[in-house]
């Protein structure tokens, strides 16, 4: 754990170094950053003015072949051979222009001095310079790893037009370049409108002929340098910043007058931020002169507040250990050291009182004294103490007194108590003979109802037998019913067909009488014999039709009569079968109610065993509470003289004026002690 003293140092130093380091921080960020608005504001007019110098170098060379294709002594020229020596002539001196060349209005190559021009000019060049009627350049082209371009002056003489042609190296170009930059970090290089390098001053980290945009997409170190000519492509002039070769780089960039190209001038920003360095080398000498400065003032300010501070924690630790009686080292000043040390000390002396009080109020306690009231001066939250002690010396002795007139009622109330177990003890004895006898009668009667409840079910049975039986007869009856009503239908048909027969009987015998009649007009007996046969066989048949006609009367009066005692029969079985119904029904339920009251004697005798065991049980729990009433008898006995050894504050005058001396006594000494305390400091 650290010590206060090494926390007011950590504090000096962290606030001394942090703000000088945040001071620092911020004036190397501002230097920083106008360093690099400088430069970018610086940058950008130094590009433009490279810009000039390149087309200004371009220009010489268009302006001095312009002259010498425009005098009057290379209008007298006739042959291209003439003019291609003049030329040569005139520039044997500049090594740049390698090469000459003459075309005829349509592109065509006339005559040159070597290969460049077939190389370096096209036919569309040619007819563009002849179109525009001025001195052109061509776009700049690479043959073998060295870059050149053409100039074209169109000249026309008697009316017919032809170019003469000058190839120029633009490696004197380039060192124009170099040296404008000569001197310095910064670097020019110039790109054409599809991003290739045709100029650079700085061969080894910008080579010439390669496009950086197309590089980026296989090499991701080529990435920013590709963001910042593309920036360059899209804008005529400008300032952007970028990585390459891990290297930060602030350019500025300008648009050219030929060949559609930009022009860059790009510095790295570290040779411009050398002041920083310088700088902040300063800055870490001041930090490093503060800290040493702070740390001596730090571990003399620390060491005089952290000694009186130390003093009193170690008391403080003491105290909460226990430790009361060792003095304190006052700090004497006025300021809130002091204060500490004092209110220390206070509040040492204070508890010391506080604990002499408590003392000798828990004392009077163990003598059972519960008279003592606590005395002295308590100061704030420590006032409660006070108050509750007094509180719990009341409420003790009033709990003791309630106990005590407790105890007498609880020996009152114990032999009451033991005479009413003694009289609950042969009550429960009476019952439990009662309960016997009467669980004996419940048993006869149990069976009683068991043997009517088996009697009640075999009635029962037998009379859904007879029912049975009682039901069939009637259902035997409504089919004979059913067959005297057929009888009877079929004696009414016999009967119509018996009438018939008498009406055919009393038809021929008509018939017959005519027949005798028209025999004796006839006079044939033969004829009157068979008439008189034929009406004897109709008297026959129609006496033989009434005797049947009246034996059918007969038997359809007897099977009325039968169907009517018949219907009567089946009517009167119909009753019984209700009847047998209605007993079976009574029977049912008195079979039912017969088991109900069964198991009703059943549940009663259980009932009655467990009323007998529960008087058992009182019997012995009365047996038991007579003898517990008189052990609690005996206990409030004790109880009472056990309170009786304590002071309480209810007791009579005798007690209290008892009290009051040894009272007194104590408050002297408390009085005394907390005195000595005082004249000890």
């Amino acid at each position: 754990m650290k010590s206060i003293r090494s926390k007011i140092m950590t504090a000096m130093l962290g606030l001394v170094f942090g703000t000088t380091l945040a001071v620092s921080i911020i004036f190397i960020w501002y230097i920083r950053s106008t360093t690099l608005n400088t430069l970018s504001e610086a940058i950008e007019p130094l590009s433009q003015q490279t810009a000039l110098n390149f087309d200004y170098s371009v220009s010489e060379y268009i302006r001095d072949f312009k002259e010498l294709v425009e005098s009057s002594s290379y209008a007298t020229l006739l042959t291209e051979e003439e003019k291609i020596a003049a030329s040569s002539d005139k520039f044997s001196d500049n090594d740049m222009i390698s090469d000459f060349g003459i075309y005829s209005s349509d592109g065509e190559l006339l005559k040159s001095s070597g290969s460049g021009c077939a190389d370096v000019i096209e036919e569309s060049d040619v007819v563009s310079a002849v179109e525009r009627g001025e001195v052109t350049v061509t776009d700049i082209k690479n043959i073998n790893n060295q870059n050149y371009f053409g100039i074209l002056a169109p000249t026309t003489y008697n009316g017919s037009t032809e170019v003469s042609a000058a190839i120029v190296d633009c490696t004197l170009i380039n060192e124009e370049i170099s040296n404008s930059v000569s001197g310095s970090d910064n670097s020019v290089f110039v790109i054409s409108d599809d991003g290739v390098i045709i100029f650079s001053s700085d061969t080894q980290s910008v080579k010439t002929n390669q496009s950086p945009i197309e590089l980026a997409n296989t090499d991701d170190s080529y990435a920013e340098f590709s963001d910042a000519l593309k920036t360059a492509l899209n804008g005529k002039s400008g300032t952007y910043t970028y990585d390459y070769n891990d290297t930060e780089y602030t350019m500025g960039y300008s648009e050219a007058s030929y060949f559609d190209a930009i022009v860059i001038v790009a510095a790295p920003t570290s040779s411009y931020l050398s002041l920083n360095y310088t700088t902040l080398r300063i800055i870490i000498l001041m930090i490093t002169a503060v800290v040493v400065v702070t740390l001596l003032v730090s571990i003399i300010f620390a060491r005089k507040i952290s000694t009186p501070i130390v003093s009193t924690t170690k008391r403080l630790r003491a105290l909460s250990n226990g430790d009361i009686s060792t003095r304190v080292d006052v700090w004497y000043s006025k300021d809130e050291l002091g204060i500490l040390s004092n209110s220390l000390e206070e509040t040492i002396v204070s508890l010391r009182q506080y604990i002499n009080l408590i003392q000798v109020a828990l004392q009077q306690i163990s003598d059972g004294n519960l008279c003592h009231r606590m005395e002295g001066n308590f100061k704030g939250d420590f006032l409660k103490i006070k108050t509750t002690f007094n509180e719990i010396f009341e409420s003790l002795s009033v709990t003791f007194d309630s106990i005590n007139h407790s105890a007498e009622q609880v020996t009152s109330g114990a032999v009451q108590v033991s005479n009413s177990a003694q009289t609950l003890s042969q009550g429960a004895t009476q019952q439990a003979s009662a309960i016997e006898e009467l669980s004996a009668t419940l048993g006869g009667v149990s069976d009683q109802v068991a043997q009517n409840s088996a009697n009640a079910k075999d009635a029962y049975k037998i009379v859904s037998d007879n029912s049975a039986a009682i039901s069939g007869c009637n259902d035997d009856m409504s089919k004979m019913l059913e067959a005297m009503q057929l009888i009877n239908k079929t004696s009414d048909e016999i009967a119509s067909i018996i009438q018939v027969i008498d009406e055919i009987s009393f038809q021929t015998n008509i018939l017959a009488l005519n027949a005798a009649v028209e025999a004796a007009r006839e006079g044939s007996k033969g004829f009157g014999v068979v008439a008189d046969e034929v009406r004897q066989l109709a008297s026959r048949s129609a006496e033989a039709a009434k005797q049947t006609a009246a034996l059918i009367q007969r038997s359809a009066d007897a099977v009325d009569q039968g169907s009517q005692i018949a219907q009567q029969t089946a009517d009167s079985l119909g009753n019984i079968v209700e009847n047998s119904d209605e007993i079976q029904i009574l029977v049912k339920n008195i079979a039912n109610a017969s088991s109900e009251q069964n198991d009703a004697i059943k549940q009663i005798n259980t009932g009655v065993d467990q009323i007998s065991a529960v008087v058992a049980a009182n019997t012995a729990t009365a047996v038991g509470s007579a003898s517990a009433s008189e052990e609690l008898s005996e206990q409030s006995l004790i109880l009472k003289n056990m309170i009786a050894k304590f002071k309480l504050s209810e007791s009579d005058s005798e007690s209290s004026e008892y009290d009051e001396e040894p009272q007194d006594t104590e408050d002297e000494k408390l009085t005394v002690s907390i005195d000595d305390e005082d004249d000890k400091y």
